[in-house]
């Protein structure tokens, strides 16, 4: 899993943080306003490898949408010790993206950073079990061991708290972010994200169940487009143009996943299957709108910010009071549906 969402550490992270520091050398936002044809060099930092997690990114950049848009994209990695928030925060790069919690931690930090847009309507965050133990919902986590990386308890306790339940009923198990704890039987259901652990089980031949976080409680948006109140301020257009191009390149995966799929492990990650990433987009698809239809893709809303926030303070995540007003800005949602 990924920075503050949870993610695999697999054995490609190597060679792509190679690739994500050496591209952190080529930012270059223009520092003062520039004629609307003028292209203008954009940094984007994502929250973790090369995968489909990002296909509208590259589908968009492949189809030459920002390019089109007046942007020269260069699109960095992230990865363990690569926080998007920390990067562009710091001047490496313009944009981002993460977890809404992040964006909220960090501004609960002090961090001028603002959510523009959600690419996830629904939160990926899941627990995977195995099919054999019975376990398909929070009530049957019951008396359970529930393996959870502990940076991220509150998504355990948001849970269990829906289900009016609290961690003196379960067995908090810690683990990192390899799946076998649950292969063993070391734990009865592991903190996963739906888009990967499950296909990797079920390419193993090996049966499973997910009980989802979004389903239960958990209000958080995910892979958050976002960027610092300076740059909002001063580069508005940059930040309309990107959005605007992302999204297009989003609805192009989502009529053709399966080419999504083929660009992202012939182009930009050659240690991915094929097969792998071929399930996982479409998983991706669903979560983009969460069967809302494409008029949802990129939105949010002000209330859905303040239930996280409150979330967050509930579970002592954020000790600084954060008002979701100066949390997102919402000026960008018409560029989600540009043509």
């Amino acid at each position: 899993m990924k920075n503050t969402l949870i993610h695999q550490f697999t054995s490609t992270f190597v060679a792509v943080l190679v690739l994500a520091v050496t591209g952190c050398n080529q930012r270059s936002v223009p520092p003062t306003n520039t004629e609307a044809n003028t292209v203008k060099k954009v940094s984007l930092r994502l929250p973790w490898l090369f995968n489909v997690e990002a296909a509208g990114i590259f589908v968009a950049k492949e189809k030459g949408y920002y390019r089109d848009a007046g942007l020269d994209l260069t699109v960095n990695a992230g990865g363990i010790g690569l926080d998007p928030v920390q990067l562009v925060n710091g001047g490496s790069d313009d944009i981002g993206i993460c977890d809404g919690a992040a964006v909220i931690i960090g501004r609960s930090k002090g961090l001028p950073v603002r959510a523009v847009a959600a690419e996830y309507q629904k939160s990926p965050l899941c627990y995977v079990t195995l099919k054999k133990s019975g376990i398909s919902t929070v009530k049957d986590f019951k008396g359970k061991r529930i393996g959870t990386q502990p940076f991220q308890l509150y998504l355990l306790q948001t849970m269990l708290a829906a289900n009016g339940m609290t961690l003196n009923d379960v067995q908090n198990v810690p683990v990192q972010f390899d799946i076998r704890p649950l292969i063993e039987g070391q734990v009865d259901a592991f903190a996963s994200f739906v888009s990967d652990e499950p296909i990797q089980l079920a390419l193993k031949n090996i049966e499973s169940q997910t009980v989802m976080a979004a389903e239960n409680g958990y209000p958080f948006y995910a892979n958050v487009i976002f960027s610092t109140d300076k740059t909002i301020k001063e580069h508005p257009e940059i930040i309309r143009a990107f959005i605007a191009a992302t999204f297009k390149g989003w609805k192009d995966v989502v009529a053709d996943p399966d080419a999504a799929a083929k660009l992202v492990v012939e182009k930009y990650n050659k240690e991915l299957t094929y097969e792998q990433q071929k399930r996982s987009v479409k998983v991706i698809s669903d979560l983009l709108t969460a069967n809302l239809g494409q008029n949802a893709m990129g939105h949010m809303t002000i209330d859905r910010w303040k239930q996280s926030i409150e979330t967050l303070t509930k579970y002592e995540q954020i000790s600084s009071p954060v008002k979701a007003e100066d949390l997102v800005s919402m000026e960008f949602q018409n560029a989600v549906s540009a043509k």
